[in-house]
């Protein structure tokens, strides 16, 4: 009798078990790679979405509604020695928003106890038209405004979008500076730390003056909701001696 023997070879395929193990492994750090990736996003937009907080019934620039009301108080200095000759003048300007006939307004006036307002030097109220539309505020009768008067366009461009952070501004003494040069004309900027004695502005849109004034600089410092600062040094030489006086606005709110 012969004995058969058959050996059978076989190429044994993973187990289905093994398969999935596999792949689980695989796909373990690319779900926690998704996952924290998920959870960054749902952070950063859950603080784009949080709103600012203000105090009650202050002047939002991008959402204006009639009785808003916000005050500046007036400072003086100079250029040479901003610290040691920095002042508080007592001038209170309330900076206020109107509505006539379905228009709204900026009306801007002193407090009596300014003494601006009882030297008559700024006693009548003044009033221009304002809107706030699609990232903008627009301010196209600002003339006597004691804000935004340097201004040379009729709209503050309220967004911060990507292009202004080209534009990386720099203080120097009493001024800000773009890229080395004085910051005018219509260029807009974002000012990282400014400060005048107490007055101080940080991570501000900013904006400068047309030069139509002679012997005047000036900028806005503000951000998509509140103006913060407007500040002008005014230059002047007098036997070959130059002068450069400062006078400027600063947001009460910033102060309590």
């Amino acid at each position: 009798m012969k004995l058969s023997v058959q050996v059978r070879i076989s190429l044994t395929q993973p187990s289905a078990r093994s398969t999935v193990s596999t792949k689980i492994k695989t796909m373990k750090p690319i779900l926690i790679t998704l996952l924290c990736f998920t959870l960054l996003l749902l952070a950063c937009e859950k603080t784009a979405m949080d709103p600012p907080h203000f105090k009650e019934n202050v002047v939002q620039l991008s959402n204006l509604k009639a009785g808003q009301l916000s005050q500046f108080l007036r400072y003086t200095t100079n250029c040479n020695e901003m610290d040691a000759n920095f002042e508080w003048s007592s001038d209170t300007l309330n900076l206020r928003v109107i509505e006539k006939d379905g228009q709204l307004y900026f009306e801007e006036s002193l407090t009596p106890n300014s003494p601006m307002y009882l030297s008559g030097t700024f006693a009548a109220p003044i009033s221009y038209p304002i809107a706030s539309k699609n990232g903008k505020l627009f301010i196209p009768e600002r003339e006597n405004s004691a804000l935004f008067f340097f201004y040379g366009n009729d709209h503050l461009q309220l967004e911060k979008s990507p292009s202004l952070f080209l534009n990386p501004l720099k203080q120097e003494n009493c001024r800000m500076m773009l890229k080395g040069e004085v910051f005018v004309g219509d260029e807009i900027g974002i000012i990282d730390d400014f400060t005048v004695g107490p007055v101080n502005i940080k991570n501000k849109i900013a904006v400068s003056c047309v030069p139509v004034f002679v012997g005047v600089e000036a900028y806005l410092g503000y951000d998509p909701h509140q103006l913060y600062m407007s500040h002008v040094i005014r230059v002047d030489e007098f036997n070959g001696t130059r002068f450069e006086y400062v006078q400027g606005w600063y947001l009460l709110n910033e102060m309590e």
